[in-house]
């Protein structure tokens, strides 16, 4: 965020007085990641430097708001079907779970057992999932009403 802006005599913005961009990153309290998470977290953090090219990546870090884009997540998916050897981890996963924290505990609650007695997910990746069904659940309540509405005027 800057202070002012640099407007020259005119008025308007001189956009090539404006700062470079750099990096956004939410106001959270810097956690080291081994010190939040296990193996998996910190094994996805490096690969998230890899390919984002980020020096620290924290556990509440979110792979988009760190410079990530769809060919990069594809890129990082790619990377993690390599290094955590987890064929059954979905690219769409990659979307659905965008926080490192959040990703980790996923990927980890896949490499658990089916029996085991152990907590299924930290809570704040549970209200992160929680959160993104709610917003599916209202895009498709909308889509539904359109549809509804567009239906009621043709007949």
């Amino acid at each position: 965020r800057l202070d002012s802006y640099p407007l020259p005599p005119n008025k308007k913005l001189d956009r090539k007085a404006l700062p470079a961009p750099g990096v956004v990153r939410p106001a959270v309290i810097a956690v080291p990641v081994a010190a939040n998470g296990g193996d998996t977290q910190a094994r996805i953090a490096g690969i998230w430097q890899k390919v984002l090219g980020v020096p620290d990546i924290k556990p509440a870090d979110n792979f988009f708001q760190l410079g990530g884009h769809s060919l990069l997540a594809v890129q990082a998916h790619r990377e993690m079907l390599e290094v955590l050897a987890l064929p059954g981890l979905s690219i769409t996963d990659v979307f659905r779970f965008p926080v490192l924290q959040a990703l980790a505990a996923h990927i980890d609650a896949k490499l658990k057992p089916a029996g085991s007695s152990a907590p299924q997910t930290p809570e704040p990746a549970k209200e992160v999932e929680q959160e993104a069904a709610r917003g599916r659940l209202d895009a498709m309540s909308r889509r539904r009403a359109m549809r509804a509405e567009r239906l009621s005027k043709l007949g």
